[in-house]
């Protein structure tokens, strides 16, 4: 596939792919609450015609691979065979925009997901498009083969991709928490939007001296293909402080510590002009980055995000090259 791959100049910020069942759950939820309009395209597809219908989003959006409409019985393989006969419609797909990055989403352990999110993102690398994949893995009370599958599906996307962040279904479930079913799975998929929003309100920011472009980006993920994700939000006195205490929360860290990145992006956003961050209050930003190793990399950017309140500060940040003794994923 290597030999298709084309450089052409990208005008959209990003194609969204969701694979297999999680993938186009995932995928309408992004659909309906999607802030970037038109700078983003989505498509979802499944080898289970009826999985795919009953998404509720516009036909032109869904895409049947495989042919025969029945699902893969849990079997990757089947769903990657699936993908591969798919790939001149897949192709079509990915072709209808240039792009900034595509975002490949799929439940990681089943079939579809599992065996053809590595096939859709080796054909966006093809066409020179930076390939991010966001996936989830099984709830711990789920089955042995299942976990199994999961784990061969994450080792094999790797290769096909540019940059990985995953996290676990369990870290959706609190003890104390009173979710419903339906209520947790929704919790997924906003899990799931975390790093295209990230990404896409970054370049979308408007920064009024700190301007961060997709350039950026790819300099902070180079050579570390595990990735992470995270946000926060701060109000009144000390909310920078807030908002960075409140990146430690994020379901994509896996335990592990920001502060033993290499390579950080940080990017904060005020309402707008009207409400902007203070001089004094980047003292708080220099507190959190004295943790830090001295050779850490970082890039870091100013702008507004009108869905904010009034005093409210979100600080995100895209972290890479973790060095603790152990992998990130």
């Amino acid at each position: 596939m290597n030999n298709l791959k084309v450089d052409v100049p990208a005008n959209k910020l990003a194609i969204i792919i969701g694979a297999g069942g999680a993938g186009g759950n995932i995928l309408q939820y992004i659909y309906h609450h999607n802030q970037y309009g038109e700078e983003i395209d989505c498509c979802a597809l499944d080898t289970d015609r009826h999985v795919l219908s009953a998404l509720e989003i516009p036909l032109s959006n869904k895409l049947l691979i495989g042919g025969k409409g029945t699902g893969t019985g849990a079997d990757p393989e089947k769903g990657k065979q699936a993908a591969i006969e798919s790939a001149e419609a897949i192709i079509k797909k990915i072709n209808s925009g240039n792009y900034k990055f595509a975002f490949v989403i799929a439940g990681m352990g089943g079939g579809t997901g599992t065996g053809a999110a590595p096939v859709v993102a080796e054909l966006c690398r093809s066409m020179g498009i930076y390939t991010i994949a966001i996936c989830s893995t099984p709830f711990s009370f789920e089955d042995y083969s299942r976990h199994r599958q999961a784990t061969e599906g994450i080792d094999n996307l790797k290769q096909h991709v540019d940059t990985i962040t995953v996290f676990s279904n369990d870290s959706i479930i609190n003890p104390d928490s009173s979710l419903t079913v339906p209520e947790a799975f929704n919790a997924a998929d906003k899990i799931f939007y975390i790093p295209i929003d990230i990404i896409c309100s970054i370049l979308k920011g408007g920064g009024p001296l700190t301007h961060i472009d997709h350039r950026d980006i790819y300099t902070t993920l180079r050579g570390s293909k595990p990735a992470i994700f995270a946000s926060g939000t701060g109000v009144g006195a000390k909310r920078i402080t807030k908002a960075l205490a409140n990146l430690t929360k994020s379901p994509f860290l896996n335990h592990l510590k920001i502060e033993k990145s290499k390579r950080i992006l940080l990017y904060i956003h005020a309402e707008n002009e009207q409400n902007e961050l203070l001089v004094k209050e980047l003292e708080e930003v220099s507190d959190f980055f004295a943790e830090f190793s001295d050779g850490i990399e970082l890039i870091w950017g100013y702008g507004y995000d009108s869905a904010l309140k009034p005093d409210e500060i979100k600080v995100s940040v895209i972290v890479s090259g973790i060095t603790d003794g152990e992998e990130v994923i």
